[in-house]
């Protein structure tokens, strides 16, 4: 392809002069313009790749382009011509942002295409330089993992956005600083030092993956994962450290999670053989008990002891019953339900919570709902899930109250469970679904209910809706069609 080039000139001898030079020199393609207006409409109509400039033009000078062309943010490399040779204008032609300056003397046209070519191709050059490091700026800022330039020595000398906030700091505010201050970990090798460990294994290794803690600004800490690399010079010398980092504090939580979880599983297991070990006993001690109640006359002073024993006897099995129906594999097997039913062998289950932390537990449930397709163990769970989440939302919430109600509407059957406890924060609402998302304390929860309620929910062809007021209480309403979907 021919170079573009825009001659300004109001010599037609000049012009002329240029273009034969040009055409025996090589490929380019010149148009000219005797005066600076005609230069300014000239350019909106074509691109060039260079601009030829006299100095002294009807209408003004060479040097008055070259500012415009500076405030309108014009790029292309102008070489500036003049009849005479002026030191001063030199140095103002070439701090407006002339690319080269020739005097019109001696056999200056011939030299005119190797300036020319020069020029151009330093302007690609430096375009191409500005457009590799906005890139890397854009990929520095809107990286979704934190990155950070560090001196040899430790020296933090920049990051990136993601990782300020993580840190709750400005980039000013790292500038300047070691990465001990943000680093409290061993830096992968071992010590109380993070940045000495780095370096010495960095010059073996030339990277280093490796786990670590960060400190923020307000003295709290969250777990890494860095990946550090040495930055050579031209000479192959270090000239720096670059980390790029990875906020693991979701990982490790769902890793502890699901640890919690395989242990409740096991701990599951161990309860169901406890409660086929106390199940056993249980039947001789209500045996017993019914045959000592119909051995004594009801006016014998022990026959009220011997029929409390049978009744709690009796009690007791009915609990442990509920216990190894609820701890069996589910098959998954969809039948006829009582959804009332389900409610009531939950509350079977953990009623004596209730019962220690003084709460009222209030049931209103409707008379002949009807049966509908149901999975009843694992309906029981998620009543179990909302009554637990229920009680511990009544931490010191006087008096604590929870209702549970049933009802039959439109074709659905719904079932409620309202406390009158803190509420869910607003913050929160969006992510009570969200597996492993909890705001209780780690002995307290998982954040697996609520995940577990509504995909069992799901399943079941329904929804599971909630209504929060903080410091008012909370309503949750699951909707179970009497119809279940395949």
């Amino acid at each position: 392809m021919s170079t573009q080039v825009l001659l300004v000139e109001d010599s037609p001898e000049y012009v002329d002069m240029t273009r034969e030079f040009l055409a025996l020199r090589g490929s380019y393609q010149l148009d000219s313009v005797s005066r600076v207006d005609d230069f300014w409409k000239q350019i909106t109509q074509k691109q060039y790749d260079v601009f030829l400039l006299d100095y002294n033009l009807p209408d003004g000078n060479g040097l008055e382009i070259l500012r415009g062309l500076a405030t309108r943010k014009i790029k292309t490399p102008t070489v500036m011509i003049t009849g005479r040779g002026d030191e001063r204008i030199a140095s103002q032609t070439v701090l407006a942002g002339a690319s080269e300056y020739i005097v019109k003397q001696g056999n200056y046209l011939a030299d005119l295409p190797t300036v020319i070519t020069r020029v151009v191709e330093q302007s690609r050059l430096q375009q191409a330089l500005e457009e590799a490091v906005a890139r890397y700026r854009d990929l520095f800022e809107q990286a979704g993992e934190g990155i950070m330039l560090c001196a040899i020595d430790g020296t933090i000398l920049a990051a990136n956005p993601i990782l300020c906030k993580w840190l709750n700091c400005s980039n000013q505010d790292l500038i300047g600083e070691t990465i001990e201050v943000i680093d409290h970990g061993d830096g992968g090798g071992g010590s109380a030092s993070a940045a000495t460990p780095i370096r010495e294994r960095l010059a073996q290794a030339g990277t280093l993956i490796y786990e670590s803690t960060y400190r923020r600004k307000d003295g709290s800490t969250f777990p890494v994962e860095i990946n550090a690399k040495i930055v050579r010079a031209h000479n192959g010398d270090p000239d720096g450290i670059q980390f790029f980092i990875r906020d693991v504090t979701e990982l490790r939580t769902a890793q502890a999670q699901l640890i919690r979880a395989a242990r409740l599983s096991a701990v599951g297991e161990l309860a169901a053989g406890v409660a086929h070990q106390i199940n056993n006993p249980l039947t001789t001690v209500i045996a017993d008990a019914q045959l000592l109640v119909k051995s004594l006359p009801p006016d014998h002073s022990g026959y009220s002891s011997a029929a409390a024993i049978f009744q709690a006897g009796w009690r007791a099995q009915r609990v442990v019953q509920r216990l190894l129906n609820f701890s069996r594999p589910d098959e998954l097997a969809f039948t006829p339900t009582d959804i009332n039913e389900s409610i009531m062998e939950a509350i079977d289950l953990i009623s004596a919570y209730f019962e220690r932390d003084g709460i009222h537990l209030q049931v209103n449930l409707a008379k002949a709902l009807p049966l509908i397709p149901a999975n009843g163990h694992q309906l029981e769970e998620v009543w179990i899930n909302l009554l637990m989440n229920a009680r511990d939302a009544l931490r010191e919430i006087q008096p604590a109250k929870i209702a549970v109600t049933s009802e039959l509407c439109d074709g659905y059957v719904e079932v409620k469970v309202s406390d009158n406890g803190h509420g869910i924060p607003l913050s929160s609402r969006a992510q009570i679904f969200t597996p492993f998302f909890t705001t209780k304390e780690p002995e307290r929860g998982n954040g697996l209910g609520l995940s577990v309620c509504q995909t069992i929910v799901r399943n079941h062809s329904g929804e599971i809706l909630f209504e929060s007021h903080e410091g008012q209480g909370t309503t949750f309403l699951v909707r179970l069609p009497r119809t279940r979907k395949a």
